[in-house]
């Protein structure tokens, strides 16, 4: 008899070959039988090793008379044709899903320091082999691992396919050495990234005097009063990683020595004809990057160089990308905005003062030519 298995025909004393066929997986067999008193027997009551294919046991029968009879088993295992996983566990991160047999497609993100990635795979059958699941190289970004369990007779397969998303590092970042940020605003640290793409953007801030301004943690500036701080930006993912910018907290107006500002009016004068828009600009207190001179149509205009001063034209203070503060220019004389005192202007003036032409507030400005309000 057999412990597992079944011969393929019934067991004859005087017959010495016989197969017995068992059943897929089965890793041992045992033989055991009777004998005649006195007799001794190899082969038997042991645990024989079955391997796939045919595996031969010999049982060896002796009688008290010295007689041999010897019995030759061959042991057929078919191969199995059970590929299926039960279960995949990532040497690092999670399968999103849950791994389930049901499923063959997963997804999955590990941290930019992940070079490589390996998978624990458990098939119902101990004898089919996996592969794909050992030294899985990582790029940064997406990569794709396809795990394949193939049955023990080599044809049967089963496969799973995991999407690997592997963080993208962060090795620095950028941003100008100097803010100029204008009291009464808020401003929004940004800076650049490097790379852009990196999946790493978390900062904090410091600021060394929190009395000029504060910073709060998603890089919101807020001057609090005139000044200038240091503040200090620095990347959660690598505390390395990290930049000092000075912070100016700004009065945001156009400011003069030399030229007459009216706050009421918004209009600035005390020009010459003939002044040239440069000069006009030199003579600003602000920084020269912040002004912007426009003509009455609100044209920017490029070349101050080679143009001049006129009434209706408009100087703005602009930073960050928002106008802050702006005048209107006011040249004494000059009504009609060409930047010239001529015949023409006289005339309006008269008709303005006949009351047959009615100014607007910057042209009687224009119009006031010794500056007594009227």
């Amino acid at each position: 008899r057999t412990s597992v298995g079944t011969l393929t025909e019934e067991f004859d004393p005087d017959k010495n070959l016989y197969t017995i066929n068992v059943p897929v997986g089965t890793t041992t067999v045992k033989f055991t039988g009777t004998y005649s008193t006195g007799a001794s027997q190899t082969g038997l009551n042991v645990n024989i090793p079955v391997t796939l294919g045919t595996t031969t046991q010999f049982v060896t029968i002796t009688s008290q008379s010295g007689k041999v009879n010897t019995y030759e088993f061959r042991i057929v295992r078919e191969a199995s044709h059970n590929p299926n996983i039960t279960n995949i566990v990532p040497s690092t991160g999670s399968l999103i899903p849950k791994y389930n047999q049901t499923i063959d497609e997963y997804d999955m993100t590990v941290e930019g320091n992940v070079s490589s990635l390996n998978f624990t795979v458990t098939t119902e059958d101990a004898n089919a082999t996996v592969t794909g699941n050992r030294n899985n190289t990582l790029s940064d970004g997406m990569n794709t691992v396809v795990i394949t369990s193939t049955a023990e007779d080599g044809e049967t397969t089963a496969s799973v396919t995991i999407k690997v998303y592997k963080k993208i590092e962060i090795r620095g970042i950028n941003i100008d050495d100097t803010l100029d940020i204008p009291i009464g605003d808020t401003f929004a640290i940004e800076p650049e990234y490097v790379p852009a793409n990196t999946d790493y953007k978390g900062l904090t801030y410091s600021v060394k005097d929190p009395s000029v301004l504060t910073v709060d943690s998603n890089g919101i500036i807020t001057p609090k009063v005139l000044g200038s701080t240091l503040v200090t930006i620095t990347s959660t993912r690598y505390s390395n990683i990290s930049k000092t910018i000075t912070v100016n907290v700004i009065q945001p107006k156009i400011l003069s020595d030399v030229y007459y500002i009216d706050r009421d009016i918004e209009y600035i004068s005390g020009f010459e004809v003939n002044t040239t828009l440069e000069e006009f600009v030199n003579n600003l207190k602000n920084d020269k990057s912040w002004i912007h001179v426009y003509d009455a149509q609100d044209n920017e205009i490029a070349d101050l160089e080679n143009d001049v001063v006129a009434t209706k034209k408009v100087v703005k203070l602009e930073l960050n990308g928002k106008v802050y503060d702006q005048l209107t220019l006011v040249l004494k004389g000059d009504i009609d905005g060409d930047g010239y005192i001529i015949a023409s202007d006289v005339l309006s003036i008269k008709y303005a003062i006949g009351k047959k032409m009615e100014f607007n507030d910057i042209e009687k400005a224009a119009a006031d030519i010794d500056c007594d309000g009227y």
